[in-house]
């Protein structure tokens, strides 16, 4: 299955044996990780490779790891990394589907633009580091105009 992310796209996960996207009123499970193929595909239908994403974040925005990619200017399509406490997952976020976000115990609960609000087992503190470098990267990409 060829899927290219769009402004839908809440989040994609490798939970260890499938990758599950979350659209605004669907999910899609595909079997076995694909998750960064997804990404590439993505970054490719809009102009870049995810590889020319991430080296373009790393000069934006001087960082080495779990970085942010902007998969599509134009669609405003700004996804980060977080690695689940459940062995071997990791997530893509979608950095305007999140309305807002608080501590639930060992999960992390999201509110999500569409009024949807899911748990991950995710760390609060890394998820919130996540959100202020999305933050100052939109920023100093806006600022150089």
């Amino acid at each position: 299955m060829e899927y290219i992310i769009n402004k839908d796209t809440y989040y994609l996960m490798f939970d260890g044996c499938k990758t599950v996207i979350k659209e605004l009123s669907t999910e899609l499970v595909i079997p076995g990780d694909n998750l960064m193929d997804i990404l590439d595909n993505s970054c490719k239908y809009y102009g870049s490779s995810l590889k020319g994403r991430l080296v373009g974040t790393k000069n934006l925005i001087n960082s080495r790891y779990r970085l942010p990619i902007i998969v599509s200017e134009r669609n405003n399509l700004l996804f980060f990394p977080l690695n689940g406490k459940k062995n071997g997952e990791v997530i893509w976020f979608n950095f305007n589907s999140i309305r807002s976000y608080s501590k639930d115990g060992d999960f992390v609960s999201i509110l999500f633009t569409n009024g949807e609000i899911k748990k991950f087992m995710i760390s609060y503190t890394i998820l919130n580091n996540q959100i202020m470098k999305c933050s100052r990267m939109l920023v100093i990409f806006m600022n150089r105009g």
